[in-house]
Parts: C-alpha cells; sequence; structure tokens
C-alpha cells in the first residue's frame, strides 16, 4: 500500500521487536554457589582451592565450572575441622580454603582462624583463606575407623572403637625420627593403648578419663605413606550402658588436636 500504511507496519514490527527482545544480560545466570567461588575465578594468579561444603546435587558440578580451580574433600571421612588441615592442604598443593558462612566450619574459621591460614577475601556468603602453612615434613593424611566428628564451644574431637588407623605421610626424601603428641580421652574409665607403626609395635600407654596431651614416639619414619594403627587393648564401652544415654556406639578412646614434631635424621 500506501507509504503510510508501510510506516504504520515498520512501527508496528519494531515495537513487537522491542516487545519481545530478550536482553543478553537476562539471558545467563550465574551457576557458582557464592562469591567466595567467583572470587577464586577472578584471580590471575594460579589458585587451587578447597571447598568446605559436603557435596550435593546443587554444587557437585562446581569443579568441572571452575576448571579444577575448586575441588571438595575426596576422603569421605575427612572434614575442613581436622586439626592439622592448613598442614594437609600445604602438603598437597593447595592454596585457598573456600569457606561457607552459616556452617560449623565457618564459625570456626571466622571465630579463630588456625594457624597457617589467613584471610584472602570476606562476603556475606563465604569466605576465602589462603593457605600460609609450609609443607610439612610430616602430617596425618587419612583417618579409619573413627565415628564421625562431634562438635563443642570448646572444639571438635572423634570417638575410636576396638580399632582406628591413620595414614601418615613423610614428604621429604629421607629418613627421620619423629614425635607426635596428641590430645585423648579414655571413655568412662582408664585404658590401654596399643600404637603401632605397619605392623610394629611401637608403644603401649595408659589413658586416662580426663583428656590431656600424649607424646607418641620418637618413631623412625621412612619417606612415603606409613599405617599408624592404634588399638584399644581393653573392652569399649557403650555410652548408654553406663548413663543411659541412648548412644549405642562402642567407644573407646577420643582423639582432639595433634601435632608431629620432626627430631633428627635417621641415619
Amino acid at each position: 500500500g500506501t507509504r503510510g500504511a508501510q510506516v504504520m507496519c515498520g512501527a508496528l514490527v519494531a515495537i513487537t521487536g522491542a516487545e519481545y527482545a530478550v536482553s543478553p544480560s537476562a539471558m545467563w545466570r550465574d551457576v557458582l554457589p557464592t562469591r567466595a567461588h567467583r572470587w577464586v575465578m577472578q584471580q590471575n594468579a594460579p589458585v587451587r582451592a578447597l571447598d568446605c561444603t559436603w557435596v550435593t546435587p546443587a554444587t557437585q558440578s562446581v569443579p568441572w565450572l571452575t576448571d579444577g580451580r575448586v575441588t571438595f574433600p575426596q576422603d569421605p571421612n575427612s572434614d575442613c575441622a581436622e586439626p592439622d588441615l592448613p598442614l594437609k592442604l600445604a602438603a598437597n598443593r593447595f592454596t585457598h580454603l573456600v569457606v561457607p558462612r552459616g556452617t560449623p566450619e565457618g564459625q570456626r574459621f571466622t571465630d579463630s582462624p588456625p594457624a597457617g591460614v589467613r584471610t584472602a577475601a570476606r562476603f556475606r556468603d563465604g569466605h576465602v583463606f589462603e593457605i600460609t602453612a609450609a609443607r610439612p615434613e610430616i602430617y596425618t593424611a587419612t583417618m579409619r575407623g573413627f565415628h564421625p566428628r562431634e562438635r563443642d564451644a570448646g572444639g571438635s574431637w572423634q570417638w575410636m572403637g576396638a580399632d582406628a588407623s591413620w595414614t601418615v605421610i613423610n614428604t621429604t626424601n629421607r629418613p627421620f625420627l619423629a614425635t607426635l603428641h596428641v590430645e585423648l580421652t579414655a571413655m568412662h574409665h582408664s585404658r590401654r593403648l596399643d600404637v603401632l607403626m605397619d605392623g610394629r609395635h611401637i608403644q603401649s600407654i595408659v589413658v586416662d578419663q580426663s583428656r590431656r596431651s600424649y607424646r607418641l614416639g620418637p618413631l623412625s619414619v621412612m619417606p612415603g605413606p606409613h599405617e599408624l594403627l592404634f588399638h584399644a587393648i581393653d573392652r569399649p564401652t557403650v555410652p548408654d550402658d553406663v548413663n543411659g544415654n541412648g548412644d549405642r556406639r562402642a567407644l573407646s578412646f577420643e582423639f582432639r588436636a595433634w601435632a608431629w614434631t620432626v627430631m633428627s635424621e635417621q641415619s
């Protein structure tokens, strides 16, 4: 038709396009869980971060989305409340730790960050900590035979039954002597504990019902991984049988904080 009709049709098309067009910014959404994760991805320097969150369907794609910059604990018995976590992360070449807010780990790191980390970034939904600990000569890599970690205002702990073990790693290329100081408590009464390394008996101690630190060793530690076995000589006790609290676990020793000390090189 007429020129006026053509102008009118053109105007209608323009209005329709404007009405149904989608802004590019409205076509995407952020798939990373927190701003702390986004901070990790914005760094130019190489970053390898551990995420202190249990893997869920909503977060299981985070390692892929971050191209491996952020990973979750691989050991199902591991958690971010372990006493020597900074040393463990340093030994495995991690540079950062991502701690979501509103979790026990988040509260712990916010209230009193352990030695070996420092705050790198703080957000409403999470914090990022830089690992400052030096790579340790020896550390506890994995723990087996322990019940899930428990917490209170004074810290965290794990109970063992009749037997439990650690995988201990000498990260150097030389043998040395090392000692272990570990806080222990015996269930209900004093108990005897045998300590073995790689199947060889190292030491027997009597652990009191009140918590205190015990010195184990010196231990001769060759380069590489070793099994440190804890064996309860006395039969574990079921708490419910003692105080009727409903806890039917068979418990012997409570493990809290520990620290390794390298004494000297072994000839």
